[in-house]
């Protein structure tokens, strides 16, 4: 089906996260971000409505702190490398200080996950 998302999500597996809930901090890899959201892949699961704080941390950039909740899990999946992680969606609420001018900032440095179609002229793509 098509998405209905406000804001493009950019990969970034370069990326990694840091969940803070319930007094625990859990260490995630980062699959696809945007301005409203993260989709992650972590060691534990969290529940639904979970209040979390997200800890953001790009190479060569500061941590970036957000609030968010977990709005959606997936089940595990084998990846490549052998990580058996489930999934959650995590959609911002609030970023303290300014952290939402450092998100902006850091997803121009990032590829979308779904590269607009190439414009099309007299048949031919444009490449």
């Amino acid at each position: 089906g098509g998405e209905r998302r406000r804001h493009q999500r950019m990969v970034a597996r370069q990326i990694a996260a840091r969940i803070d809930y319930g007094g625990h901090s859990i260490l995630a890899m980062v699959e696809n971000i945007s301005e409203g959201g993260t989709f992650v892949r972590l060691s534990a699961s969290l529940p639904l409505g979970a209040d979390v704080t997200v800890e953001l941390t790009a190479p060569g950039a500061p941590p970036i702190r957000l609030i968010g909740r977990v709005v959606s899990q997936t089940r595990p999946v084998c990846h490549p490398g052998g990580v058996n992680a489930p999934g959650l969606c995590i959609a911002f609420q609030s970023a303290p200080n300014n952290g939402r001018d450092q998100l902006i900032a850091l997803l121009k440095s990032l590829v979308p996950r779904y590269p607009p179609m190439p414009v099309r002229a007299h048949g031919q793509a444009i490449v």
